[in-house]
């Protein structure tokens, strides 16, 4: 019981540790797309002509899509470190059980059964 109870501890420590390592690079990589966003913002808002906000509104909407990318890109990096396929022995497909609560709640609207999704 000891032994089980320490693996335990240290499965908990180890993920701690890896999510406290995600956060960390996460805010890393996000700092300066941000900041980018904020001065472009700035921009905006100080630009001298119309012209010349307009331009840089366009700038802040391609810097806000690279921000966006970057999050998406760190998204599946964060859920895959807390999936552990050594103990469940599989992965799984969060698209597929997406589908399938969906399909059955359109079906569920359809028939008018609804509040019963699976």
């Amino acid at each position: 019981m000891v032994d089980t109870l320490n693996r335990l501890l240290d499965r908990i420590s180890r993920r701690t540790s890896s999510k406290d390592d995600f956060i960390s690079n996460a805010a890393h990589h996000l700092r300066n797309p941000v900041a980018g966003v904020l001065a472009l913002a700035e921009a905006v808002e100080n630009a001298p002509t119309p012209e010349r906000a307009k331009g840089r509104s366009a700038e802040l909407a391609q810097a806000a899509c690279e921000a966006s990318h970057l999050t998406d890109k760190l998204l599946p990096l964060e859920r895959a470190s807390g999936t552990d396929t050594r103990l469940s022995g599989r992965v799984l497909d969060f698209q597929h059980l997406i589908r399938q609560v969906g399909d059955a709640y359109v079906a569920s609207a359809v028939t008018g059964h609804g509040g019963r999704y699976l």
